[in-house]
């Protein structure tokens, strides 16, 4: 069901470009860079924060597909004291979704809407000390398929973003904002 709802997807963007194509206004390879502030919806976790890398290639001026890559860390876990044992543990996520996105303009202003589809491997730091039991250092590690809806606006090369993180089983779902840059892209020159 997942691999059909993938090539459905693929299928619209790439169909969409096609019936669309237009004189380009873009350059169309560009890569983002940046940071995120991140809030769990889980009340165990909290807030945190991240970076991210996303190539990019524009089909045409207003669909844009591309691979993110990021990496974010999560507050909270558990600080435990008591008088026999200590326990404390962070929380990082890692995503690496195949996205795509719609401009709505070819201006210098370019509202977007979008979507990324792929990977969340979350990873629980802990250490925990105990008299009775002594010393347990270790990750645990998770991952499960996602998909993050995104809107923003890109204002020439500077790049803000809301992205909602529903990240499958056992990893807590997020909201993201981006602050990022474009290197590449611009305005093809005349």
């Amino acid at each position: 069901m997942k691999k059909i709802l993938l090539t459905l997807i693929a299928s619209f963007f790439f169909a969409s470009a096609w019936m669309y194509s237009q004189d380009r206004v873009f350059k169309p390879f560009k890569v983002d860079v940046g940071f995120t502030y991140d809030m769990s919806t889980n009340d165990n976790y909290g807030s945190g924060a991240g970076i991210f890398i996303e190539p990019r290639y524009g089909i045409n001026d207003n669909f844009i597909v591309g691979l993110r890559i990021g990496g974010l860390f999560i507050g909270g876990g558990n600080v435990e004291m008591n008088f026999t044992s200590i326990s404390v543990s962070a929380t990082t996520i890692m995503p690496v979704l195949f996205t795509g996105e719609y401009c709505f303009s070819i201006e210098n202003a370019r509202p977007f809407v979008g979507i990324g589809f792929g990977m969340y491997k979350r990873t629980i730091h802990s250490v925990d000390l105990s008299v009775m039991h002594g010393i347990f250092i270790g990750p645990t590690t998770e991952t499960s398929l996602g998909f993050s809806p995104r809107v923003g606006l890109n204002v020439r090369h500077f790049r803000i973003a809301a992205i909602y993180n529903y990240t499958g089983k056992n990893i807590s779902n997020f909201l993201g904002i981006q602050l990022g840059f474009e290197f590449g892209g611009g305005r093809i020159n005349n």
